[in-house]
């Protein structure tokens, strides 16, 4: 094999594998958690959640919520702001502790119904 055909083929295969590193967690998602399950441990973590909708406070690139399940609840913060479609959704996000409390920062939102 010459020179040139092999670099294209590292550059094809590197760029194939950092792009499936990156799809394949929001293909298959994380592990759907109830709320009481999330702990400090957690901190950092990706979580899928969902559950009952509440909003909180919504400004300019911020909106806070409220998400409850059979389980417990937890503050949810979007650094953007989000239009509210029904009271039921799954939520993709990170662990975090905001002022001593758990929060998510959420990164997708899907409505259920």
């Amino acid at each position: 094999m010459n020179e040139k055909l092999l670099l294209k083929l590292c550059i094809l295969s590197t760029i194939i594998g950092l792009t499936a590193i990156i799809v394949i967690p929001y293909i298959y998602g994380t592990n759907l958690k109830s709320i009481n399950e999330i702990t400090k441990s957690d901190i950092g973590l990706k979580v899928s959640v969902q559950g009952e909708l509440k909003l909180n406070y919504q400004k300019e690139k911020l909106t806070l919520l409220e998400l409850k399940d059979d389980t417990g609840k937890i503050d949810v913060v979007f650094f953007e702001t989000i239009p509210i479609k029904g009271n039921k959704a799954k939520i993709i996000g990170t662990v975090n502790l905001y002022q001593g409390k758990l929060q998510i920062k959420g990164e997708n939102l899907e409505f259920l119904e």
